[in-house]
């Protein structure tokens, strides 16, 4: 992980503004290489608010962090215990730094550690080469809409 050591654990309501302003800055900054500067606000502006992590947090998913030890949040990785994964987002200065890694076989463990045989996500375009890389397989492409913004997809899935 060039040199850096990463810490993971559950996420807790204190980190939702960090959260909401790390996934915001990663949206902007990442995926703009793979989508219209108009999706990416779209996308921006529902998945990045505080309001949304906020409705997300009510739900059935589990939040995990990755940080440095010092405080400052890496990365955000959430998991149903079905093994739906709905988010993972690595801070936009730490891209390529093993964190997505550490995040996704977090996810892994846990979903497994409750009954799941598999993970499932919608996985964007900007993703997609690294969780084909770790085993995944598409099912389909598909397109959704954020904010009434089309936006192209992916369905994948990975046993466990």
């Amino acid at each position: 992980m060039k040199g850096r050591k990463v810490h993971v654990r559950p996420a807790c309501r204190e980190d939702i503004p960090a959260l909401a302003r790390l996934v915001r800055q990663t949206i902007l900054r990442i995926n703009i290489r793979d989508y219209t500067p108009r999706q990416v606000e779209a996308w921006a502006a529902r998945g990045a608010s505080e309001a949304r992590w906020e409705e997300l947090w009510k739900t059935a998913l589990s939040f995990f962090v990755a940080h440095d030890g010092q405080g400052s949040l890496l990365g955000v990785v959430s998991v149903d215990d079905r093994g739906y994964l709905h988010s993972l987002f690595v801070h936009s200065e730490h891209q390529g730094e093993g964190i997505a890694t550490a995040l996704l076989l977090m996810a892994e463990d846990y979903a497994r550690s409750r009954g799941a045989v598999r993970l499932c996500s919608e996985v964007s375009r900007t993703a997609r080469r690294f969780f084909l890389s770790r085993g995944f397989r598409e099912i389909a492409p598909q397109e959704v809409e954020v904010n009434g913004v089309a936006m192209e997809n992916f369905r994948m899935e990975k046993p466990l």
